[in-house]
């Protein structure tokens, strides 16, 4: 019976107030520990003086009844007591039941089926459907770079955590996000590789390491009057004018770069007389496929009536983005990474004053996050951004 000692016990007596019928009593509980079943044993008295006296007379019957004991032969307990002589020579800050936990694991990671790092890797890739392109190629460009840093011989219960941390260490010079991203990949595939009925690994290696803090910084955004600048130098020149899908998606909409892209195979999902836009396989989509629909902001679709997007998002969507920065730099304007969604967040938020709006326009499922870009500008401010309307406009 896995008894708590009793100094513990006597040194760990709380006080708790328990109401019955309407009346508060105060009551002195004291934690013994876990019977065989695992249930906790708990006893509560009527004040600490009695509480100490019933924790002894606890440990008296204990001792009295010979629980703890009555399961050893004699050989047995011989043995358990030369055990915890030992242990406390050595000065050993460990429990007899916890060097037989350790035994037990060290006996159950003979039981490991081999397979090299290699095979085990390939056998991952291959179970990810191909539905999820984006999800494959992550494993690829992290985990897979990985096992081509190991070796295709090495096996997978050889790998050690304080070889994925020295490869990990390469990618100190990178933002902290990028590190934890290469980090979560490989855990997760160390823990798959742990999973019983594979059991290529004992255990995973990097089940202690955790994901770095990242210091919060405010996102950056565009203001309003460097955007209108931009946007109206893009109304002048006709030749640029095709940066205005891109423009209209991600400054008005909010919409990722990775989804314009998916939306540049299908423009029939951009709706302006509907006032939406269906993104199809959002972020987070290996978990299923549900297209999302944005409602979006009146002004918006003014500008998707100028846009032929067909011609419009057909070029490289990254040379697009490009494009754009080199455009607004000769604006004097500076443009930083993530800035349309960035900036349509802020301003959505500021002028409508309505984080759950914001939070369904975004597609993100934290109010959170939403949380993250209020108060960075006014609602006035807010308000003129979603009014800067086409000159053509008729409104």
């Amino acid at each position: 019976m896995p008894i708590r000692d009793k100094t513990k016990v006597l040194g760990d007596i709380r006080e708790q107030t328990v109401t019955v019928k309407g009346k508060t009593y105060l009551t002195f509980v004291a934690y013994f520990g876990t019977d065989r079943e695992g249930k906790k044993i708990r006893r509560s008295f009527r004040s600490e003086k009695l509480a100490r006296e019933g924790v002894l007379t606890f440990f008296r019957e204990v001792k009295n009844s010979g629980e703890g004991i009555a399961e050893l032969k004699p050989a047995e307990v011989y043995a358990a007591q030369k055990a915890i002589r030992i242990l406390r020579e050595h000065k050993a800050d460990v429990s007899l039941d916890e060097i037989a936990r350790r035994f037990v694991a060290q006996e159950s990671s003979l039981c490991v089926m081999p397979k090299p790092l290699s095979e085990a890797y390939a056998e991952y890739l291959a179970a990810i459907p191909a539905t999820q392109g984006l999800h494959r190629g992550a494993v690829e460009g992290r985990v897979g770079k990985w096992v081509s840093h190991v070796g295709a011989n090495v096996m997978c219960s050889d790998i050690q955590a304080r070889d994925i941390a020295q490869y990990l260490t390469s990618f100190n010079g990178h933002a902290v996000r990028t590190w934890n991203n290469h980090m979560g990949y490989i855990k997760t595939f160390c823990g798959w590789m742990c999973k019983k009925e594979r059991r290529y690994m004992a255990s995973n290696p990097m089940s202690d390491m955790s994901k770095r803090k990242i210091a919060y910084k405010p996102p950056a955004f565009m203001r309003v009057d460097d955007f209108e600048k931009v946007v109206r130098a893009l109304e002048r020149d006709e030749g640029k004018r095709h940066l205005l899908g891109y423009v209209t998606l991600s400054y008005f909409c909010g919409i990722r770069t990775e989804e314009i892209k998916r939306l540049a195979q299908n423009v029939n999902d951009i709706r302006p007389d509907e006032g939406t836009v269906i993104i199809r396989q959002p972020k987070g989509y290996t978990q299923g496929i549900t297209p999302r629909p944005i409602h979006i902001p009146g002004n918006a679709v003014e500008w998707m009536r100028l846009v032929d997007f067909k011609t419009a998002l057909t070029t490289d969507m990254s040379k697009i983005v490009c494009e754009f920065g080199s455009f607004a730099a000769g604006q004097g304007v500076k443009v930083g990474h993530n800035f349309g969604r960035h900036t349509c967040a802020t301003m959505h938020v500021a002028a409508f004053a309505d984080t759950h709006k914001t939070e369904a326009m975004l597609g993100t499922s934290s109010s959170m996050r939403v949380k993250h870009y209020m108060g960075l500008v006014s609602r006035t401010e807010g308000e003129r951004y979603f009014g800067i309307m086409p000159s053509t406009s008729s409104q």
